[in-house]
Formats: C-alpha cells, sequence, structure tokens
C-alpha cells in the first residue's frame, strides 16, 4: 500500500482492517508502526510525523487502531 492512514473508524471509502499496535520506532521525520492484524498478520505502516513527537507516537503502542486505503494503493509484493 503507498498511503495508509489511522482511523478511528473505517468508513467505507476504501479497504481496511483493524489490528492492535505492537511496536512503535520513532526515527525523526518518520515513525514505523508494526501492527497486529486481527486476521492474524502483520503490516507495517511507515508514517510522516507532521502532527506527532516521540511521545505521541509512542503512546499508540498496544491501541487498538483501524487502518485504512484506497483500492488503487494496493500493490502486490513478489
Amino acid at each position: 500500500f503507498r498511503r495508509v492512514l489511522f482511523r478511528s473508524s473505517l468508513d467505507g471509502t476504501g479497504d481496511g482492517a483493524a489490528g492492535t499496535v505492537r511496536e512503535v520506532d520513532y526515527l525523526g521525520p518518520v515513525t514505523r508502526f508494526y501492527v497486529d492484524l486481527e486476521a492474524g498478520t502483520q503490516l507495517v505502516v511507515l508514517r510522516q510525523n507532521m502532527d506527532q513527537n516521540a511521545t505521541t507516537a509512542e503512546a499508540l503502542r498496544g491501541r487498538k487502531v483501524k487502518l485504512s486505503w484506497r483500492k488503487e494503493s494496493e500493490y502486490q509484493v513478489r
């Protein structure tokens, strides 16, 4: 996926998944989130730090999140 959004609910504007943030790596300009999905897989999300700092990013560890993306942003990794 090229663009994954954190949301409070899946709103029907694209595909999505629910999960729990297992690990957070704050890397300065970006944060890497490791999300354990309810479907039993893991998704790694790289998010630009426009409105958060290390403290707010770390606060998401262990929290349930909804992730969504547009169908046209999907691509297969081989």
